[in-house]
């Protein structure tokens, strides 16, 4: 089943009332590229009803497709056209902006690094408007970028201002890629955990700005001359720290144990005489 986009932007968005700020930037994103491509943007209109991050494109007056709104199990988001309407639903809200970024990808939009000027959105000749079911099933859960803190000079003022416009524009199209978050990497001599000035952008697209502490304990401070218990507490501090920098709560109380056994039973047969 198909709908046509052209004629849903010229009809109505409905938003969940109460929506937090990353569903309200779905909206806002999804409302500014279809006026773009075809020169009408669907009104806002808040919605009571059932919560969650979901939107949905229809005609005024049209009733919400609560049948469309859910999941299914393993997925991260759906695009579901229904006779004259269509729906966008995540598991999160920034599985929401995936979906909205998915479904302008499939009307004939190209996402660049560089921002909005290197990006392709076609007009209403060239955009393919059947909108089409989706639904969006990533590989893996966490899929994130990594820097050190120390090339943002954030000591310099002027340097870090000139850096920000590209790094905004790089953390959108990360989002518009499907990224769910950055990871700052912190050395001993920085001074902060992450860039202040990026966090709102992060944070508006539910991206984890994720501040990485495993260079406190790199893996590579572990000699074979050190005694295996000193070893293994390296080695389990790098994993719990890791876990905790990339928001794996879980792997950050599991995986130091599991460290810590396979570093001791590697040792062992290392030190056995031959």
């Amino acid at each position: 089943m198909s709908a046509d986009l052209a004629r849903l932007a010229a009809g109505v968005l409905r938003v969940p009332e109460g929506a937090p700020e990353p569903v309200a930037f779905a909206a806002a994103e999804l409302g500014a590229y279809l006026g773009r491509m075809f020169g009408r943007a669907p009104a806002r209109r808040s919605a009571a009803g059932p919560g969650g991050s979901w939107l949905c494109l229809a005609p005024e007056g049209a009733p919400l497709l609560e049948r469309a709104l859910a999941v299914p199990a393993g997925a991260e988001c759906v695009v579901r056209p229904a006779d004259d309407a269509a729906v966008v639903s995540g598991a999160s809200p920034r599985a929401l902006l995936a979906g909205i970024y998915a479904l302008l990808e499939a009307a004939g939009c190209r996402w660049s690094p560089h921002g909005a000027s290197g990006e392709h959105v076609p007009g209403p000749g060239e955009a393919l408007r059947p909108l089409r079911s989706l639904e969006l099933r990533p590989a893996f859960a966490r899929r994130a970028f990594a820097a050190d803190l120390a090339t943002w000079h954030y000591s310099v003022p002027e340097r870090l201002a000139a850096r920000l416009p590209s790094d905004a524009a790089f953390i959108d199209w990360m989002a518009k890629r499907g990224a769910t978050g950055f990871i700052f990497i912190r050395h001993a001599n920085d001074t902060q955990w992450v860039i202040p000035e990026l966090v709102p952008e992060l944070r508006r697209r539910e991206a984890e700005p994720g501040p990485a502490r495993a260079r406190h304990a790199p893996l590579h401070r572990a000699r074979p001359e050190h005694p295996p218990e000193v070893r293994a507490q390296l080695l389990g501090r790098e994993g719990d720290r890791l876990g905790r920098a990339l928001g794996h709560e879980q792997h950050a109380r599991r995986e130091p144990r599991e460290i810590r056994a396979h570093a001791r039973r590697t040792w062992r047969a290392s030190e056995s005489p031959t």
